[in-house]
């Protein structure tokens, strides 16, 4: 047997790499509770963590390593074109970007190339970063190609509104306009587009926070995966 994570991965599985389907086991991913910061303790840890000063400001945060497939430069790029729009409304936004990895540098110049050193923010890696999701007031995932991501599952549980590229597995936790807004993956200017209106619909994007389908509960997939081992 071999076990996926999505109807996505089960299909492509079939149509794309001829697998039969009785051999595929689909078992999606689950995560324990999380304990997260309240608001006020996760922005002040992002506070002292980066130097900067928060208050009164919308902070659109994402968790990721810094690989080429996560598509942060795409991130950066989109935020560029809202970047005198948000000014001209006289909206105050911080993008934190929690991780770290090989596109760092690439970031950092990116970031420099569109002046937007006081706007986007590497905070590097940080342990249990999860339980600071409470601080985002949006969570973005721009995504060239994913699985079934774990940070998405977390910012689930923790009720931060979600943007993702629909991409991989996504499609099974996020449905557009329902409980998350997809976009296209690496299309910046439809990232662009997608996050200004998150940015000036929050009381929607928080009742699509609040619209879960369904829970991925790490009991769940651990009872789904000894039951499928005891089967064969």
């Amino acid at each position: 047997k071999i076990i996926v994570l999505s109807k996505e991965e089960q299909n492509i599985a079939v149509s794309d790499l001829g697998f039969k389907p009785e051999k595929l086991a689909l078992i999606p991913l689950g995560i324990d509770n999380i304990n997260f910061l309240n608001k006020i303790s996760a922005k002040d840890f992002l506070e002292k963590k980066l130097g900067d000063r928060f208050e009164n400001v919308k902070i659109v945060g994402t968790i990721a390593n810094l690989f080429h497939t996560k598509g942060l430069d795409v991130l950066v790029d989109a935020i560029h074109q809202i970047k005198e729009k948000i000014s001209a409304l006289g909206e105050k936004v911080k993008f934190v970007i929690i991780g770290d990895g090989p596109e760092r540098n690439n970031l950092i110049d990116l970031i420099k190339k569109y002046g937007l050193e006081k706007e986007v923010l590497l905070i590097g890696s940080i342990p249990d970063a999860s339980k600071y999701l409470s601080a985002f007031d949006l969570f973005v995932l721009p995504s060239r190609k994913e699985g079934l991501p774990y940070t998405l599952l977390e910012a689930q549980q923790a009720k931060i509104p979600i943007i993702a590229t629909a991409v991989g597995g996504v499609p099974s936790l996020i449905e557009d306009k329902v409980n998350g807004l997809l976009v296209k993956p690496e299309d910046p200017k439809a990232l662009a587009g997608v996050l200004e209106y998150a940015l000036w619909h929050t009381e929607e994007m928080r009742a699509m926070a609040n619209n879960l389908s369904e829970h991925h509960d790490l009991s769940k997939m651990l009872q789904s995966t000894e039951e499928l081992y005891k089967s064969i």
